[in-house]
């Protein structure tokens, strides 16, 4: 059976975070994995003798695997009170050692993983989000889709996705994940893409073998619009901001839309704009 893995540090946002994964798995039909990553340290003797580091990192591991308990009961309460009709997914939780992109690297091999959900940064952690933070290193490493929920946002009933395209062959893998999920929880997809003002122009050919292939494959659930702006991240913000959007969807490869998006400076501020959970779809996903 697959899998739905949840990342937490047991903060506000990732809390709404298991929320949400485990509406996942109730939908999808999965199992829910809550993991806790707790970075270890080499082991370096306290003045006066004695490992200090390691009772730090045991005591560490040992308020992990405390809160993890915790949430897993929240979370089979929360679900005991839904309808008796409805799936209820098996909760395992974990508190792992080392690096976070690493885990979730080896939690993805070792696991039949359909998506990775985890909270969003907020405040002034934001401005860290591409530079080092955990939340880039687990974009970097996982195979499979990693959903970004902002604080204070728990989804329940998803009923509209934006994916974002430039007409990027590679697109058509994350539309066909999309157009699969769709399905599954009942979603409309709105394919969009943002000509941008004194900017180079796709190429008309380019983009109507793209749209030829995309409405070729007759999926029921995606349609498709074009807008226009001068800022890219603004204009997307703003579409996310002025129609029902549950999710904005993007796909995540060297060079491509979403990495010109959030190399300039205007990251922060989508991020700590952004009113709608962030699906990174990323290229080199595996089945």
């Amino acid at each position: 059976m697959k899998t739905i893995l949840c990342l937490t540090d047991f903060t506000q946002g990732a809390e709404n975070a298991a929320k949400t994964a485990a509406y996942f798995a109730s939908k999808l039909k999965t199992n829910l994995f809550v993991f806790n990553s707790c970075f270890t340290a080499p082991v370096v003797t306290a003045y006066g003798g004695g490992p200090w580091v390691i009772d730090e990192i045991l005591e560490r591991q040992e308020q992990g695997n405390h809160k993890l308990k915790t949430l897993k009961n929240r979370l089979a309460d929360t679900m005991a009170h839904r309808h008796h009709d409805v799936y209820h997914p098996t909760i395992q939780v974990e508190c792992g050692e080392g690096r976070l992109g690493v885990n979730v690297d080896e939690i993805i091999s070792e696991r039949k993983v359909e998506l990775v959900v985890m909270g969003a940064k907020h405040g002034k952690q934001i401005h860290n989000f591409f530079s080092g933070s955990e939340t880039v290193e687990v974009i970097n490493h996982a195979k499979r889709p990693i959903l970004i929920v902002p604080e204070n946002i728990e989804l329940k009933d998803i009923q509209n996705v934006i994916f974002a395209t430039d007409f990027n062959e590679e697109d058509h893998k994350a539309l066909s994940y999309l157009s699969e999920i769709g399905l599954k929880l009942g979603f409309h997809i709105e394919l969009v893409h943002i000509k941008l003002l004194n900017k180079k122009t796709i190429i008309p050919f380019e983009r109507k073998l793209f749209l030829d292939k995309v409405f070729g494959a007759h999926y029921s659930n995606v349609s498709f619009k074009e807008f226009t702006g001068k800022e890219l991240s603004k204009r997307l913000t703003a579409l996310c901001e002025g129609s029902n959007i549950e999710i904005l969807a993007m796909m995540h490869h060297q060079h491509s839309f979403f990495i010109r998006l959030f190399q300039h400076s205007v990251t922060s501020e989508i991020l700590t704009h952004q009113t709608v959970p962030l699906l990174v779809i990323p290229s080199g996903m595996c089945n």
